[in-house]
């Protein structure tokens, strides 16, 4: 089951670029092309997939590039009596929450968010439980992004709206180390179980 979740990630690695790539084609002219054909390619295989959880196990409700439908999540959600919380994917390899999945389970009033990705290609899913509401752990989520930043030195290029976004793809050794940060940031807020399937 895990591997079949997770599996769309596997199949498709994005097109990925040193930062010092990114900078100097933002700051000093270099060739924007690769950049803009990486987004093309990544655009169609950075998928994010949402299922709910539930007594008869994952029910799938979205999938879309980089997040998926908040809307649709939050109906299927409330339509739904015996469901506990929602297991998403992350199509880059770090399976902590951003601070729009924290204000979403906020809005759902959810016990318990599953986040999986692929690091090294195999899964890894983190379970977070909050002590605390979900809107503090939003704030501090943001304050987090600090960290992500210091281990982060490559990034997919993705065509988002209008433009082209630069999503953090952290090296399976640096994505480790910033799952070992978020465990112990969020340790008064969250109850964090984190899984690694070989």
């Amino acid at each position: 089951m895990i591997d079949a979740v997770l599996d769309t990630v596997a199949r498709r690695s994005p097109v990925i670029f040193e930062n010092d790539v990114i900078v100097k084609v933002l700051y000093d002219g270099g060739d924007i092309a690769p950049i803009v054909e990486a987004a093309l390619f990544n655009t169609k295989s950075l998928i994010e997939y949402a299922y709910l959880i539930g007594d008869n196990g994952l029910v799938y409700v979205s999938s879309d590039l980089m997040g998926v439908r908040g809307d649709k999540v939050y109906l299927s959600y409330k339509k739904c009596s015996t469901c506990i919380g929602l297991f998403h994917t992350h199509p880059i390899p770090l399976p902590i929450p951003t601070p729009s999945d924290a204000l979403n389970a906020a809005t759902r009033n959810s016990m318990i968010e599953c986040i999986g990705s692929l690091i090294n290609y195999e899964p890894v899913i983190i379970c977070m439980k909050p002590k605390r509401s979900w809107k503090v752990i939003a704030h501090r989520l943001e304050d987090f992004s600090k960290i992500i930043e210091e281990y982060t030195t490559m990034y997919a290029p993705v065509i988002v709206d209008d433009y082209i976004a630069m999503a953090p793809y952290p090296s399976p050794k640096n994505a480790w180390r910033i799952i070992s940060e978020f465990r112990e940031y969020f340790k008064d807020l969250l109850d964090i179980d984190i899984n690694l399937f070989k």
